[in-house]
């Protein structure tokens, strides 16, 4: 039937709804065969080809959704690829969007403008899920190192729901070079931010993007290790065990101070730390508790 399709000649309406139904056939040898032939029907009417095929985009199969951005890569432009693939960040269906970043990374190279731009406008979006799986695309389609992605993905830390904020933490890390300035700096004015989810997240934040050792970074952790909410506290002692050198005096004075601190997961997390340090041992631990 595929091979009686491809005679019925270049732009045929037929030929190229038949072909994009091919796509959702319960053999991959068929998909297979729909998406190599692809190329040999379409030729100016390459719009209702793409209407045709991006439709199997919302398959709620996996193999039907990923035969039709292989057949788009066959024929479509690149910048009508990105516009059709970026429409279903915003599916209602979890994984058409998770399918979504994946087929975005592939159609779109890596800085790809027009790409970067079309997630970038879905970062505010109304719902949580799309801002979620936009974050995630951005760290795939952005350049390492570009700095208005990374202030994109930083201003998502402040974000009201947790999971958005999470996963710009993993982002952020996908993004920047260990060390970067501009990722360093977004991260730092957030641990002054008036909500203590944001101060908890961004000191995570700090760990993925500072270098070991790093005296600022260090010191904006210490910097942490008093405040007002025991959360905060608490991810502000675990940022100094990841990021001080062994025998740092500071830290060390920071974590033996936080074991008298008026929560006992911040006792626990100093203890523990100095516990690792093996000077004090499990009498730290047991003090701590």
């Amino acid at each position: 039937a595929i091979k009686a399709l491809t005679k019925l000649g270049e732009d045929s309406d037929i030929a190229i709804s038949g072909m994009a139904r091919g796509l959702e056939d319960g053999n991959a040898s068929v998909r297979k065969l729909v998406v190599v032939s692809f190329p040999k029907i379409v030729r100016n009417s390459t719009e209702l080809a793409v209407r045709r095929v991006s439709e199997r985009l919302d398959h709620p199969m996996a193999e039907v959704r990923e035969a039709a951005t292989r057949a788009l890569l066959q024929f479509a432009d690149g910048d009508v690829l990105v516009r059709v693939v970026s429409a279903r960040l915003e599916h209602q269906s979890a994984d058409v969007r998770w399918s979504a970043v994946d087929a975005l990374a592939r159609v779109a190279v890596k800085g790809d403008l027009v790409a970067v731009l079309a997630v970038r406008g879905r970062l505010g979006h109304r719902l949580v899920d799309v801002r979620r799986v936009a974050i995630l695309a951005m760290s795939r389609i952005a350049s390492t190192g570009d700095p208005r992605a990374m202030s994109d993905v930083s201003a998502c830390l402040e974000d009201m729901h947790a999971d958005v904020r999470w996963a710009a933490v993993g982002s952020l890390a996908l993004l920047a070079n260990r060390g970067d300035e501009h990722a360093l700096a977004a991260v730092m004015s957030r641990l002054k931010n008036w909500r203590a989810e944001v101060r908890e997240v961004a000191l995570e934040a700090l760990v993925h993007l500072a270098r070991h050792g790093s005296s600022d970074a260090v010191a904006a952790a210490l910097r942490c290790v008093t405040d007002e909410n025991a959360m905060v506290r608490r991810a502000a002692v675990c940022a100094v065990v990841r990021l001080a050198e062994p025998g740092d005096r500071r830290s060390r004075a920071a974590l033996f101070a936080c074991m008298q601190d008026s929560d006992v997961d911040v006792r626990r997390a100093a203890a523990s730390a100095l516990a690792r340090a093996s000077e004090c041992g499990k009498t730290c631990y047991d003090a701590a508790i």
